[in-house]
């Protein structure tokens, strides 16, 4: 049988013990032979002094040494061994001498209480339930904030009144459950507190998992999906960005636009290589195009599209464009547009045919047929998620960077947008309806132009930013020094997943802090002569030392063990140890309706007739202008017509029970119609035969006969057929309904 450890140690601490007593003996014969015999006769005088038939103490040896093995002797001599040892065991094996430290089970050190080389320390379980919403797994529900671990059974989230913001850094290496840990709790969090959300998505399954469960609930949901083109709402970007700009506003807005769109696309505008020209004459182009047509737009003579701005720059040559620009300044004098076309004139003549073919050539996919519908409709407000709870999905590619320009310049004018919304139509400042920006893969993007900044200022806005990304190189390569440190100062929340980058596990190494620890040293000296080590010297102290709470190793190895390891750190607090939980555990990622992406429609009705009621709705017939009855024949609204229930791309829903009722009663009506009319006919009869008859009126006859003539046929009016399963629209259903032959009722 294999021994424990700790068996293992208790046997080699025997071990020692009998080795320090062979080498004191070896060492100090005379005195162990003179001592003993002499110990021994003073106990025998000790125990002649417990020995009640003795009054007082014995020096007599014979008297004395036969005492101590005496039952009083023994009783003696077994108090002098039991009270040594208690003493041991109170330091020793209650740890005594450790009182008033902390120690590491997992690493097996005890943190010192001298305090010497630093006092860092990770969160014990009082600091944790003080500093984070702490709720039973169970009543994951009541979660104040977004669940982003799990420990000692209870959930953790940001509580509701935390002095902390609410921007959040997760790292993590691929396959750490970026997506399973927090993403996804946040769109569960986001939803249970009303909140808007846009989040990022590379590779569509955010989208496709949660988009029906969001829309069901109340949210308008919509994806920007550069991945399938076809399958994407339409977003305007001009139109979004310049509908309701102020005057002069404009050219401030383009300005950006341009940068995001020269930088984004292999471009070095924002001086990250000295040759800059032909990026600098594109960008002034640019944006004396995107003015133009935002001119003409005002003036009336054609529409606010970037794809109508591209199809004006690849239709005419610089002659010609001079010609468009010089008639705009008369009609429009001192406008922005002109002038930007004026500093793009200075690179001269030569170089201004290719500058045109260099931008022509860089936006070449507003050329295709796809991106000008997604660019040329506007079904993407960015202003509403702070008015109302949207839920914006952006979906790119992780196999190329195409269109990554895209995602760039979405998040660029969102942020302008939500900010002025804040800033110029609120009471508070604030929006309506807090947003929550989650990035995930944030260096895939494109640089956000000054998001060092705007990370720092939108808090005040109510807009709270989540970023994922895999390492700090990620970042560091994305924003520069000192970029990405400005970026991660403005998160008070940073959760590690796992990783073995060196340069990541440095950082949260460092962040765990230096500590002061107790350090046991023991040296031992022998003989080499003696391979035994009976002749062994032994010495043993301890005192203080220092490392850091968490080494390098211990961070890039700490899910060897457990799978599910996870480091929280809180901006001026420890940090935290503890688990993944993942989104599968909580009740609300039951209801969520998985579909894929080839059966998403964009342009169904679901995506856009918002609900009257939530989370269910049941269509109600229309009523009439009186209000009194139903009118099956009239054109149904698309919004009454289509369930909530139902997902875009599934059959159409079965009519409404009061469609059936309606013909019941229709029913029924003529019947107690037709039974009136035949007892009016017999009451008639009866007066002819009492009376002397009267002649008819001029056509009361015909009316009469006419009127149940053409009740007949309704009578046998068989009930309207269900809508036919192979309709994939409701707006073919409308079109029956409205097409119908059925006479309405009498």
């Amino acid at each position: 049988m294999k021994m424990s450890k700790k068996g293992e140690n208790n046997l080699d601490k025997i071990q020692e013990w009998i080795r320090a007593i062979k080498t004191a003996y070896q060492n100090h014969r005379r005195w162990f032979t003179v001592g003993l015999p002499l110990l021994v006769y003073l106990l025998g005088v000790l125990a002649t002094g417990v020995d009640k038939s003795y009054k007082g103490f014995k020096l007599n040896p014979f008297v004395a040494i036969p005492t101590l093995f005496s039952r009083s002797g023994r009783a003696m001599m077994s108090l002098l061994i039991l009270i040594p040892l208690l003493v041991w065991a109170l330091f020793k094996m209650r740890g005594l001498q450790y009182f008033g430290m902390s120690h590491d089970e997992k690493r097996n050190f005890w943190f010192s209480d001298k305090d010497t080389y630093g006092t860092a320390e990770l969160m014990d379980s009082a600091r944790m339930h003080q500093y984070f919403n702490c709720v039973p797994e169970k009543r994951c529900r009541e979660a104040e904030g977004d669940i982003i671990g799990i420990k000692d059974k209870v959930v953790l989230s940001r509580p509701k009144d935390s002095r902390h913001n609410k921007h959040m850094a997760v790292i993590g290496a691929s396959g750490s459950m970026k997506s399973r840990a927090i993403i996804r709790n946040k769109i569960i969090g986001s939803k249970r507190r009303g909140e808007s959300m846009v989040v990022t998505d590379p590779k569509g399954e955010l989208f496709r998992e949660s988009a029906i469960w969001l829309r069901k609930n109340g949210y308008t949901v919509r994806a920007l999906n550069l991945a399938s083109l076809s399958k994407s709402h339409g977003w305007n970007f001009m139109m979004d960005a310049l509908r309701y700009c102020e005057d002069g506003e404009e050219s401030e807005i383009v300005s950006q636009m341009a940068h995001v769109m020269i930088e984004n696309t292999g471009g070095t505008a924002a001086g990250h290589s000295k040759d800059d020209f032909w990026d600098k004459g594109e960008k002034g182009l640019l944006k004396a195009i995107m003015l133009y047509q935002y001119y003409i737009w005002k003036l009336g003579t054609g529409p606010l599209s970037f794809p109508w701005a591209y199809k004006f720059l690849m239709d005419n040559t610089i002659d010609q464009l001079k010609a468009a620009f010089s008639d705009l300044d008369k009609r429009m004098p001192m406008n922005g547009a002109t002038s930007a076309f004026s500093i793009f004139l200075k690179a001269g003549e030569k170089n201004g045919p290719n500058i045109q073919y260099g931008l022509l050539s860089r936006l070449d996919i507003f050329k295709d047929t796809p991106m000008q519908r997604i660019a040329g409709s506007d079904e993407i407000d960015l202003e509403l998620p702070a008015k109302k709870k949207c839920a914006y999905f952006v979906i790119t590619p992780d196999q190329h960077s195409t269109y990554d320009f895209i995602a760039c310049l979405f998040f660029t004018l969102l942020f302008i947008r939500l900010v002025k919304y804040a800033d110029t139509k609120t009471v508070a400042g604030k929006c309506d309806i807090p947003v929550n920006i989650i990035l995930d893969e944030f260096p895939n993007i494109g640089e956000i132009p000054d998001f060092p900044k705007k990370i720092a200022t939108v808090r005040s806005r109510d807009v709270n930013i989540c970023i994922a990304f895999q390492s700090i190189p990620d970042l560091t390569e994305r924003y520069p020094e000192p970029g990405h440190y400005r970026i991660l100062n403005n998160c008070d929340y940073f959760v590690f997943l796992g990783g073995g980058d060196p340069l990541t596990a440095e950082f949260f190494s460092e962040r765990s802090g230096e500590t002061t620890v107790l350090v046991d040293t023991k040296m031992e000296n022998h003989n080499k002569l003696d391979p035994l080590h009976f002749t062994l010297d032994q010495r043993e102290s301890s005192g203080a030392g220092r490392r850091m709470v968490m080494t390098l190793n211990e961070i890039q190895t700490m899910a060897k063990d457990n799978p599910y390891a996870e480091l929280i750190v809180m901006r001026d607090q420890p940090i935290l140890e503890c688990e993944k939980f993942d989104y599968t555990r909580d009740p609300d990622s039951k209801e969520w309706e998985v579909f894929a992406m080839a059966d998403f429609d964009p342009h169904a009705p679901f995506w856009f007739d918002y609900p009257k009621t939530e989370p269910e709705n049941t269509p109600v017939p229309i009523q009439n202008s009186q209000k009194t009855e139903e009118d099956i024949t009239a054109k149904q609204p698309l919004q009454k017509e289509e369930p909530l229930e139902q997902a875009p791309f599934s059959l159409p829903a079965k009519e409404p029970q009061g469609f059936q009722q309606k013909d019941n009663v229709e029913q029924e009506s003529m019947s107690d119609f037709m039974r009136q009319r035949v007892q009016e006919m017999r009451s008639a009869q009866e007066q002819e035969t009492s009376c002397p008859p009267q002649p008819p009126k001029q056509g009361e006859t015909e009316r009469l006969h006419t009127r149940v003539q053409s009740a007949i046929p309704a009578l046998k009016r068989p009930p309207m057929p269900p809508p036919n399963p192979n309709e994939d629209t409701m707006e073919a259903k409308v079109q029956m309904t409205k097409g119908s032959k059925i006479p309405p009722s009498i």
